[in-house]
């Protein structure tokens, strides 16, 4: 009897294992948000616990972890017209967002309700600095508000041409105090915040930038590329793990990149040099926005409308690249020493690198199965360390 006992137990244990697993595995997939029913999603924005979508059908708005969706004031406009690119941006109280007639919204009531500020026409692009504005316009070039989107001035990047009007801007991002566009005058950026420009040396245009700690980062239809001197000279980042497919999105996490695309949503915690799917559970349609919001990453699709995934299951399914190959870093974060266990017999090297990209400690033919490392000088940060071509990620704290 006892023996009948105890297998019942186990069985019953087996079954709430089972189960339990299956409940996170259900939760770490991406989930619906129920819309919006819009159309394409063709801009998002996160603040705190709003969510902001622009679709074919206007502005979408939802608040909380249990979203719903609402129209607003813009979904219903017949002067403003959705166009993709031209996104949100946000200054302080402010949240802007731009269209094809009648030009930049802007709200006060974090989206609820919009005023039209009848500044340029056409915008294709968005982006904060300090309290600068910037607006790119298909046929206005760069324009310029230092009172909150009342008054512009026309900045022209490229000079004055055909009798002052300036080339066709395509594309706008601030990243820090800098500002990237892509046009008919070719990439060119400024360090200044608008005030003088430059060309970009690489010989094809970006469609997206955005920055991780002191690196810009750059996104071409198919690959993604690294500046470490305010986007002056660009590196390519090994996308090997990466599919051959269009990259239409990104977003930045304090540790992580995500980018967006016809072969759905990858993350990388090395800066570009490898990268994962994040595809459990992810509609068969292309990504074209991404946003983080509340511990969420959403992704918004040309015809599936938003969907989100938690941002730590995400995480802890990167971090188990080390359990699956045996291997184990200890103490993460690390103050002063570190030791990585479970070294396979043909590993050549070790190599740490910084979020830069710098190559700051490294060892030849390390011998036996585990190394101690000594990175009590590094200063504080997120570095990374490659074993035999894979790269796991560790946070040095002070001590």
């Amino acid at each position: 009897m006892q023996i009948l006992t105890n297998r019942i137990l186990t069985i019953i244990v087996a079954c709430l294992v089972t189960l339990l697993c299956c409940t996170h595995d259900l939760y770490a997939q991406w989930q619906w948000t129920h819309g919006p029913d819009g159309g394409r999603v063709l801009g998002m924005f996160a603040n705190n616990s709003v969510l902001l979508t622009l679709t074919d059908s206007g502005v979408f708005r939802a608040l909380g972890q249990n979203i719903s969706w609402n129209k607003n004031n813009l979904s219903d406009s017949d002067s403003f017209v959705p166009w993709s690119g031209s996104g949100f941006a946000a200054m302080g109280q402010y949240l802007f967002v731009g269209g094809y007639r009648m030009g930049i919204y802007r709200s006060l009531d974090d989206g609820v309700s919009w005023k039209n500020l009848r500044g340029p026409n056409n915008i294709t692009g968005l982006g904060v600095i300090g309290s600068k504005l910037f607006a790119s316009s298909s046929y206005l070039s760069v324009n310029v508000s230092t009172d909150s989107g009342e008054t512009w001035n026309i900045d022209s990047p490229d000079g004055a041409q055909n009798g002052g009007n300036p080339n066709r801007i395509y594309f706008l991002e601030t990243v820090g105090s800098s500002v990237f566009i892509s046009g008919a005058g070719g990439p060119r950026h400024s360090t200044d915040s608008g005030m003088t420009w430059s060309g970009v040396n690489i010989d094809k245009g970006f469609n997206n930038y955005g920055g991780f700690g002191s690196i810009i980062l750059g996104f071409d239809p198919d690959s993604v590329f690294l500046s470490f001197d305010k986007g002056s000279t660009w590196n390519s980042a090994s996308n090997r793990s990466l599919p051959n497919a269009s990259i239409n999105c990104f977003v930045i996490s304090d540790t992580e990149i995500f980018i967006g695309g016809s072969h759905g949503v990858f993350s990388s915690i090395d800066t570009g040099r490898s990268w994962t799917a994040q595809n459990k559970g992810i509609p068969n349609d292309s990504v074209t926005q991404l946003t983080i919001g509340e511990g969420y990453l959403y992704a918004g699709f040309a015809h599936k409308g938003v969907w989100r995934r938690n941002l730590s299951d995400i995480s802890a399914i990167e971090e188990s690249h080390v359990q699956i190959s045996s291997l184990q870093l200890s103490p993460n974060p690390a103050a002063g020493i570190i030791t990585i266990y479970n070294l396979p017999e043909d590993l050549h090297d070790i190599s740490i690198f910084n979020i830069l990209g710098e190559r700051v400690l490294g060892i030849q033919k390390p011998q036996g199965g585990e190394v101690t490392l000594n990175v009590s000088n590094f200063p504080a940060g997120i570095y990374f360390v490659n074993l035999g071509g894979k790269t796991y990620r560790f946070v040095k704290v002070n001590q």
